[in-house]
């Protein structure tokens, strides 16, 4: 199992954060390698280009995953969701919340 820089040894159930600068992004990233294993995503960040970021990591089925936000926090540009973005499938996927957020069209 992968011990990070800020977390306890403990299997991840989520990643939460609400990003105002790059610190703690290299954590999220690292807790969202472990698609296996994430039941719980909230992320809104400061621009289009760290959730952008984010996405590119999200492109593995999610087969835990029950609860998703996603955000910008920058009002004037939305971002583009890829079309394989969580690999096509969340199953048990149960909240859905997008905040300037685009689904790219396959």
């Amino acid at each position: 199992m992968e011990m990070l820089d800020i977390w306890p040894f403990f299997p991840k159930d989520g990643a939460n954060a609400c990003l105002t600068q790059e610190e703690g992004v290299d954590n999220i990233v690292s807790a969202l390698e472990h698609s296996d294993r994430v039941d719980m995503i909230k992320l809104f960040g400061p621009d289009s280009l760290l959730l952008e970021r984010f996405s590119a990591e999200m492109q593995e089925p999610f087969p835990k995953l029950t609860s998703l936000e996603l955000g910008s926090l920058d009002n004037d540009i939305a971002s583009v969701l890829p079309g394989s973005f969580l690999g096509g499938s969340a199953p048990r996927l149960r909240f859905l919340r997008l905040k300037l957020l685009l689904f790219a069209s396959t």
